[in-house]
């Protein structure tokens, strides 16, 4: 069995529920990044500082329907975590109990209005926050960005989105059980891209030097329509000699100086037959090409 077959079928053993894209889809997604932006503040601010900046990113919770994102615990006592959920943009703040200790419907709000509820409601929980938080830089343009509210009244594109991240989430949770050294599956706020990393190989000073990013990343300069991503890493690129097999699904992107990045489109699955399969099968030979010739490198 070839290595892209194998994982292909590990990834096809997950859930996965049928996608539709709504004219607003994009919108949504804008506004659930935005929204991120304030789940996050509990990492960024409760939480204990990590050196790459992993205490900022999110987790996914629940199903693929009624999921969402979810901070890292608080540092500080009693321990807590913030929460968004993907279909209705309601933010809530729970301890590990998981007794909920307040909720916030975010339609209808400024992005400084859930700013300012995180900040009144965490520090009730939690005493005053242990660090500044740094804004994410470089968040989309979008109305909310100068003051718009949040709305929600576009339900099927929420749960588009929930789909979209739901479905990547429990492929990605399965895929990191078949490649080398991987991470767990995590939304970084700034991008808002939810993805793991497979370190392939470390230096001398087991520094990372070639690794494999794999998830889903909203649109953006390289494809306006949001993507799910292969994309390869090394330290000291060497592109001469390498094989980047044409993929059944999905294409190769030049990345002038670096090896390509392996891009599928969501528009290119949303509403066709067998999305599972065509997914599964770009993840897994994408990333069985990149595991060859990463690994071939020295």
């Amino acid at each position: 069995m070839s290595a892209a077959t194998a994982l292909k079928a590990a990834i096809l053993k997950t859930d996965w529920h049928s996608l539709s894209l709504p004219s607003g889809y994009i919108d949504a997604w804008r506004q659930l990044h935005f929204a991120a932006q304030i789940v996050s503040e509990v990492g960024k601010s409760w939480s204990q500082p990590q050196p790459d900046d992993s205490h900022t990113n999110l987790g996914w919770f629940g199903s693929i329907n009624e999921g969402g994102f979810e901070s890292v615990r608080s540092k500080t006592m009693p321990l807590f975590k913030a929460r968004l959920h993907a279909r209705s943009l309601q933010l809530d703040l729970q301890t590990d109990d998981e007794t909920v200790k307040a909720t916030l419907d975010l339609a209808g709000q400024t992005l400084a209005d859930g700013m300012a509820w995180i900040e009144t409601e965490a520090t009730r929980i939690g005493g005053p926050r242990l660090q500044p938080s740094v804004p994410a830089p470089d968040l989309p343009h979008h109305p909310i960005s100068n003051g718009a509210t949040f709305d929600s009244k576009d339900q099927a594109a929420f749960d588009a989105i929930a789909r979209l991240y739901g479905n990547t989430d429990a492929m990605l949770q399965t895929l990191r059980k078949s490649l080398p050294n991987a991470s767990d599956a995590r939304t970084w706020p700034h991008h808002f891209d939810h993805a793991l990393l497979s370190v392939v190989k470390t230096d001398d000073s087991a520094a990372m030097a070639a690794t494999i990013g794999i998830g889903i990343t909203p649109p953006d300069c390289v494809n306006d329509a949001g993507y799910w991503y292969v994309s390869p890493w090394q330290k000291h690129p060497a592109t001469d000699g390498l094989n980047w097999n044409e993929l059944t699904t999905g294409a190769w992107v030049d990345r002038e100086g670096s090896v390509p990045m392996a891009l599928l489109p969501v528009t290119d699955v949303a509403g066709a037959d067998e999305q599972h399969d065509a997914v599964s099968q770009f993840i897994a030979q994408a990333s069985a090409i990149c595991l060859r010739n990463l690994q071939e490198e020295s």
